[in-house]
């Protein structure tokens, strides 16, 4: 935006240009540098008293999304059905993205062992 700038385009045709808003543009045109995106603070939504419930149940097998969401009505939750799907759908995520490390780990365990023994066989003869 700045090298647009110096050109001498106008902030109307920046704004067209890098789909922004004028006035966004006047500003970040007036700064000394692109500002830093401020980090979100980590937000305690509706679903977060039920947390741990949901965690220990999906653990025992329980993976119904709409039973576990009666479960916890039953205890006083108040939000949406989308909310918990998307609870256990991030669930879902984390678990299959540790199988996925625990499979690359033993896949390279696997390798260092057969290069162990392909060193010493070769070291042999």
């Amino acid at each position: 935006m700045q090298k647009l700038v110096k050109e001498g385009v106008s902030h109307r045709e920046i704004a067209r240009r890098l789909h922004m808003h004028r006035e966004s543009v006047i500003r970040y045109a007036r700064a000394d540098h692109f500002p830093e995106k401020p980090q979100q603070s980590p937000r305690s939504g509706i679903l977060a008293p039920y947390e741990t419930y949901l965690g220990a149940r999906y653990q025992e097998g329980c993976h119904n999304k709409m039973k576990l969401w009666k479960e916890i009505q039953a205890k006083g939750f108040t939000g949406s059905r989308m909310a918990v799907v998307r609870y256990i759908l991030g669930l879902r995520q984390l678990e299959q993205q540790g199988t996925e490390l625990e499979q690359t780990a033993q896949t390279i365990a696997l390798t260092l062992a057969c290069l162990s023994v392909c060193f010493s066989i070769t070291q042999r003869i």
